[in-house]
């Protein structure tokens, strides 16, 4: 007897969990149609018809160009965070060459995808120490070659918490972070560039030949760079037409940059801020230097 009651009660049990399974099953089926129909509806709607099948708007508003917030919706976004959050300044504290050393080591080089994540790191770090140093020799002119040259290195800091918002931040993100007070205002800097005053960088052949009467008056950006997460924001525009006034300032006529020849994006951007091709480095020159050819791209400041 209690061998049959145990097996009336696990078929009932069994008959029980297959009717619940039936029921979940029919009610996620419903509520896929119902969100189906939604949908349907929600689109019938933008395109412009009603639920009894009429056309409610112009029969060529699908066609037309949507408006201009919703086509700069981006590009209004990425200027906000120039305009709003970006500020850049010369590099005055051993921080912000710091940040400004790994932000180059962290732009300026590329590994292959078998360059294991250690060796990678370690490779940054070197450059980063090495990088670090030069700039600071650089800007007291006790770098090698400098001696004569007048160095002054720019930043371009934004917030820690717009890297936060736009979950930009890396592992090594310290390491281009500068430390605030304890109101929690840090930032890390995103661009940063060098301007050099003189007649010509060091070791460089590719240089430029005006003024002729004032050498002295020409100069030169180098190191330019962002940092990878944040271009394509108006942050490099920004740094260089804040360079443009310091190098004004500094009694700069001629202002020279040299630009790979197929970087396609900072060519346009130079030239959208008045820079002209001067001059072309020479084939032999790149391929005996293992780099692709460069240009030499001029612009002259107002007096």
């Amino acid at each position: 007897l209690d061998s049959i009651e145990h097996s009336h009660s696990s078929t009932a049990l069994q008959v029980d969990l297959s009717k619940r399974s039936t029921a979940w099953h029919v009610q996620r089926r419903e509520r896929k149609a119902t969100v189906r129909r939604d949908v349907r509806a929600r689109m019938k709607l933008a395109r412009g018809i009603d639920a009894s099948g009429k056309k409610t708007r112009h029969k060529a508003w699908h066609r037309r160009k949507p408006t201009h917030r919703l086509t700069c919706m981006g590009k209004r976004r990425s200027e906000a965070v120039e305009t709003t959050y970006v500020e850049v300044r010369p590099a005055e504290s051993s921080a912000d060459c710091r940040a400004a050393a790994h932000l180059r080591a962290l732009s300026f080089y590329e590994y292959p995808a078998d360059r294991s994540e250690y060796a990678q790191r370690s490779h940054k770090q070197m450059k980063t120490d090495a990088e670090w140093e030069s700039i600071e020799k650089k800007l007291t002119g006790k770098e090698v070659g400098y001696e004569k040259i007048q160095v002054m290195c720019l930043v371009a800091t934004v917030p820690e918490e717009v890297l936060i918002h736009m979950k930009a931040l890396e592992p090594s993100f310290l390491s281009y972070k500068i430390p605030g007070s304890e109101q929690g205002d840090a930032r890390c800097v995103v661009g940063t560039l060098d301007i050099n005053r003189g007649p010509r960088l060091p070791a460089e052949e590719l240089a430029g030949i005006l003024p002729r009467d004032n050498p002295q008056a020409r100069g030169y950006l180098s190191n330019v760079c962002t940092l990878p997460v944040m271009r394509r924001k108006g942050i490099a525009k920004k740094l260089i037409g804040a360079s443009l006034r310091r190098a004004q300032i500094a009694g700069i006529e001629i202002l020279y940059v040299h630009v790979v020849e197929d970087n396609v994006p900072a060519l346009k951007l130079y030239e959208e801020m008045g820079f002209r091709t001067e001059a072309r480095e020479k084939t032999n020159d790149s391929k005996l230097l293992g780099r692709p050819s460069r240009l030499l791209l001029r612009l002259e400041l107002p007096s």
